[in-house]
């Protein structure tokens, strides 16, 4: 929470990342949160807290690059969550990025 105070104490916004285990407990602190792979490991749904509180969930795919019907179907995952979602290669090498929300 110290964290969170001291980046808005200088007019910053904060996310929490990864961090599912205390998403109940820092849901108010945090302005958003940033994910990578729940959809992976069936655990999207313990970030609708932050949905419900009207802050955007930001969450990063590595698998369906070449799988475009998987890509088709985790953005439909990732909509009926309203979560924002891209799928970019695990190399981060920037040969490739997929929005599902274009």
């Amino acid at each position: 929470r110290f964290l969170f105070d001291t980046a808005h104490d200088h007019g910053l916004a904060v996310s929490l990342k990864n961090d599912l285990e205390q998403v109940e407990d820092l849901v108010d602190h945090a302005d958003f949160a940033v994910n990578e792979s729940c959809h992976q490991w069936q655990e999207c749904h313990l970030l609708t807290p932050f949905i419900e509180a009207g802050k955007p969930v930001l969450h990063i795919d590595y698998l369906y690059g070449a799988d475009p019907q998987g890509h088709n179907i985790h953005c439909q995952h990732m909509d009926s969550l309203g979560f924002r979602s891209l799928t970019l290669p695990l190399a981060l090498d920037d040969s490739y990025r997929f929005s599902c929300n274009d």
